[in-house]
């Protein structure tokens, strides 16, 4: 799978830039609001691979083995914010790796 196929210049500098400069701060700062379609000619998303490699790592489906610090914004075009929540219910069976008490999808 090469992500670098599918994405036009501005994916390309972007993404080289937020590999070299990038922690969260500077992502949530430089690139706000932005969507899969201003970085690439074709959206992999759709590409039958890219799903079933995504699909291999489905939030939810393998309990984590140690805590987790989930944060992701309800706009992100690739998390299922509802799944991420539902992950972290209080309503998961105490003891649980998926128990904890959700935060704002927004946080």
């Amino acid at each position: 799978m090469q992500l670098d196929s599918y994405l036009n210049d501005t994916g390309r500098k972007d993404l080289a830039d937020a590999k070299q400069n990038a922690c969260v701060v500077e992502l949530l700062a430089n690139y706000p609001f932005k969507t899969i379609a201003g970085y690439t000619t074709t959206n992999p998303l759709t590409d039958p691979t890219w799903q079933a490699r995504l699909a291999q790592n489905k939030l939810g489906q393998n309990p984590p083995r140690v805590p987790v610090f989930q944060y992701h914004a309800s706009t992100d075009e690739i998390v299922n914010t509802p799944r991420a929540t539902r992950c972290t219910s209080p309503t998961a069976p105490p003891g649980s790796p998926n128990s904890g008490t959700p935060t704002s999808p927004t946080t």
